[in-house]
């Protein structure tokens, strides 16, 4: 940290009010429907979250209820997907400097997520091509909730930016309250070793009960991996649950697992709850009436879709969803990373394998 307290990234930004970085936070208009949804963080986290973003059909587009009307959610807008290929993987930064490392990459993400210049090539030695700005950042990453997110927000406070910014852990917090009360929410998280290690969902709740004045919400976080199948792994996470004594039922179980199948998942659910297995009717008396999975593509479309339509900045173009993607990558010399337009050259082999398979329609516009 600097003397100021500030990380020395953000101190950077703000204490230059006549760089252009700082100018483009100061002027942001929070009531415009122009501008792209940026989402920014690890290829595969953003690439799956595009796919997701473009494909989502959960609402009506003319009341906004959860009622799918054969219309994309977001029609008519354009993702920016920006693919940190300089900095994956997270995980092994989180401890480096005390996690500054991270929090400097979370806000470097963020600054260029918002920024309307990209470099060409990665040996140009200034940002010369024009790229459309955000009017809303997802930060893909939950390693961003306790490393970055705070100092982002700092950032923009300071610059008088209204920026809309969807965390991951955040959103799956705030969507299992959607359909129960914190008063009544007993939550659990599915999550990484790493990620539990990191400690982020302990910042989630932390600040979630500071934002409403120390009410504090019941909730577990565990890691089950043991299993190869997610039958097993989800009858250990309940084990798990069962184990620490508490005997409230779960509303809803959030699960930051990029391994896990939610699709199957729930499939086994509906199974499981209507079995006549012994084993399978204690598993369900754990879970209550009303108990979702809440995962973070379902959680993220849900955030964006309702912040775009309280503040009334959806495009309303009639279009399907579009992309223009970008990537962090490493300078030749490796000294520093640049963001450029998103192209073969640039897009690792298995990350566009990846994208090929698992995110089709992403591939299709990439390669239009």
């Amino acid at each position: 940290m600097s003397d100021s307290g500030l990380l020395p990234i953000v101190g950077e930004v703000v204490s230059d009010t006549s760089s252009r970085v700082y100018r483009l936070l100061e002027g942001f208009d929070p009531h415009s429907p122009s501008g792209t949804i940026s989402i920014v963080g690890e290829p595969r986290e953003v690439m799956a979250l595009t796919e997701a973003l473009l494909t989502c059909d959960r609402y009506s587009n003319v009341s906004g209820t959860p009622t799918p009307d054969g219309l994309p959610d977001f029609a008519g807008e354009v993702f920016s997907p920006i693919l940190d290929i300089a900095n994956s993987p997270y995980r092994g930064k989180v401890d480096l400097n005390s996690g500054k490392d991270l929090s400097t990459i979370m806000v470097g993400n963020f600054i260029g997520a918002v920024d309307t210049l990209c470099f060409m090539t990665t040996l140009d030695s200034a940002a010369s091509v024009r790229k459309p700005h955000s009017k809303m950042v997802v930060l893909s990453s939950s390693y961003a909730a306790s490393n970055g997110l705070s100092d982002i927000d700092t950032l923009c406070h300071l610059s008088g930016a209204a920026i809309p910014l969807v965390s991951v852990p955040h959103a799956m917090v705030q969507y299992a309250y959607s359909f129960t009360s914190p008063q009544k929410a007993n939550i659990g998280v599915w999550t990484t070793k790493d990620i539990l290690g990191a400690g982020v969902y302990s910042t989630v709740f932390s600040q979630d009960a500071r934002r409403r004045k120390g009410e504090k919400v019941s909730y577990e976080v565990f890691c089950a991996d043991s299993a190869s199948d997610v039958k097993g792994r989800f009858t250990e996470f309940l084990r798990m649950y069962s184990s620490t004594g508490n005997k409230a039922k779960l509303t809803a179980v959030i699960v930051d697992d990029p391994t896990v199948s939610i699709s199957e998942l729930n499939e086994f659910i509906r199974g499981m709850r209507t079995s006549d297995d012994d084993r399978y009717i204690v598993y369900s008396s754990l879970l209550s009436e009303d108990f979702r999975c809440v995962d973070p593509s379902t959680a993220v479309a849900w955030s964006c879709f309702s912040r775009l339509r309280s503040s009334n900045t959806f495009t309303h173009a009639v279009a399907y969803p579009d992309m223009r993607g970008y990537a962090f990558v490493k300078r030749p010399d490796g000294k520093g990373s640049v963001l450029v337009e998103l192209l073969d050259r640039y897009l690792p082999s298995d990350a566009a394998v990846w994208m090929e398979e698992k995110a089709p329609n992403m591939f299709s516009l990439y390669v239009r």
